[in-house]
C-alpha cells in the first residue's frame, strides 16, 4: 500500500496541524451505512455484511468495499495531514475542492430506489398534464354545445 498525498496545499508543512473549521467544513459528509447495502463502485456488487466491512472514503465521502478503497493519501485541503482512506476514484482524479470531493456518475453507483421515484414522479406528471388537457378540451365541448 503506497501513501500518497492526493494534493500540494502550497507550502510545506512540517509536523502534527490540526485542521482548520474551513477545512473541516470542506470535508464532504459519508454517507450512511443504511444507505449503501453493497459496495458504490460502477459495477461491484458487493454486498456488505459480517464478513464484508464498509469503508468511507475521506474524499468523497461514498462508501465502498476493500478492494476499491484501500488507498491512502494525505488530503491538507480537507485537512488531513496523515494518510487516511481514500477510493480509486479520488486517488486517480485527486481532491482539489469542495465540488471535486464528489464522484464523478461512473464513480459511484446510482440510487436505484431515487431512479425509481424520478420515473414515478415523472410518469405522475405526464398522466396528470393529459387529464388536465382532456377536462379542458371537455369543457370547450360542453360552452359549444351551450351555445
Amino acid at each position: 500500500k503506497a501513501t500518497v498525498s492526493v494534493l500540494n496545499c502550497g507550502g510545506a508543512r512540517g509536523g502534527m496541524m490540526n485542521p482548520t473549521p474551513d477545512q473541516v467544513a470542506k470535508r464532504p459528509v459519508p454517507k450512511a451505512d443504511s444507505e449503501a447495502p453493497e459496495c458504490e463502485e460502477h459495477g461491484c456488487n458487493v454486498r456488505f455484511g459480517l464478513m464484508k466491512r464498509r469503508h468511507h472514503c475521506r474524499g468523497c465521502g461514498f462508501i465502498y468495499c476493500d478492494k476499491h478503497c484501500k488507498n491512502m493519501a494525505e488530503i491538507p485541503l480537507l485537512g488531513y495531514y496523515t494518510p487516511v482512506r481514500i477510493c480509486d476514484g479520488c486517488l486517480i482524479n485527486g481532491v482539489e475542492d469542495p465540488e471535486d470531493a464528489m464522484p464523478p456518475p461512473v464513480h459511484g453507483k446510482t440510487d436505484k430506489k431515487e431512479k425509481k421515484e424520478k420515473k414515478d414522479k415523472k410518469e405522475k406528471k405526464e398522466k396528470k398534464s393529459k387529464e388536465e388537457k382532456k377536462e379542458k378540451e371537455e369543457k370547450k365541448g360542453k360552452k359549444k354545445k351551450g351555445k
